[in-house]
Order: structure tokens, then C-alpha cells, then sequence
């Protein structure tokens, strides 16, 4: 017999399904129209039916509850001034940090050099200073 490639409404058979020997789980008379469930929902009347919460782990932004069409345009206005104040914040840390830095290599310089001229027997010198007369004539010559 030739083997079927693609199953149609003209090839198909139909294949023989498990038979389920336990006992029904249902309960009878626990049906309700579809009509009653609406009028118990608006209502806020409860469906006695179990009700499963989301559970939502390792943050703390609450998750936001829309109710009129404006409620995402505020958010997201709200976000975005956070996030401007964050990167700020971030910013002035980088450049405190680069700052610290910049001040640590200039203090292990000056150690480094206060050791090589101990270590030579010379006393650690100050940087020339330039009376306030003679700063014209320094710079022309």
C-alpha cells in the first residue's frame, strides 16, 4: 500500500483514542448559564471557583494597574524622569570615582618621588616658586 504524505479530508482515518475506565470527576447539578455568570460578575458576586494569583519574585516595582487610557502615557513619563535622575546620579559617581582615582595616582607619585630623593640622601624639595615681579620676565625670555 502506498504510504500517505499528507493527511486531507479525503485520506484520513480515524485513529482509535484511549478509553477512560475511571470513574467521572464531575458533580452534578453544578452547571450554570452563561447568562447567570455575567450577571454574578457584574455584580462581583464570587463564581465559587477557584481564583489563581500570579505570584511575581525578586522585585520590588509593583506591577502597574491600568484602568483609563492615560495611565501608560503617566508611567512611562514617570519612568523616564527616573531613569534621567539614575543616569545623573550615575554620572556625578563616575566622575567622583575618576576624580578619587586621579588623586590617588597623584598621591603615589609624589611618594614614589619623595622615596627616590630620600633614598639619594637629598632632602624632598618644594616646586620653585616665581615672585609675582618676576612672572613678566620669566615669560619673555
Amino acid at each position: 500500500m502506498k504510504e500517505i504524505k499528507f493527511r486531507t479530508q479525503f485520506n484520513y482515518t480515524q485513529a482509535i483514542g484511549e478509553i477512560n475506565k475511571q470513574p467521572s470527576k464531575t458533580i452534578p447539578d453544578q452547571n450554570i448559564s452563561v447568562r447567570n455568570l455575567l450577571i454574578n460578575h457584574s455584580r462581583g458576586l464570587p463564581m465559587n471557583a477557584q481564583m489563581n494569583q500570579g505570584q511575581f519574585f525578586g522585585t520590588d516595582e509593583p506591577i502597574p494597574n491600568f484602568i483609563d487610557l492615560t495611565d501608560p502615557a503617566a508611567y512611562k513619563a514617570e519612568l523616564e524622569h527616573r531613569r534621567m535622575v539614575l543616569d545623573q546620579q550615575h554620572k556625578a559617581e563616575k566622575e567622583q570615582a575618576a576624580e578619587r582615582r586621579k588623586a590617588e595616582k597623584d598621591q603615589k607619585q609624589l611618594d614614589l618621588e619623595d622615596e627616590i630623593k630620600k633614598s639619594l640622601g637629598t632632602p624632598p624639595q618644594k616646586p620653585p616658586t616665581i615672585p609675582e615681579g618676576d612672572r613678566g620676565t620669566q615669560a619673555s625670555k
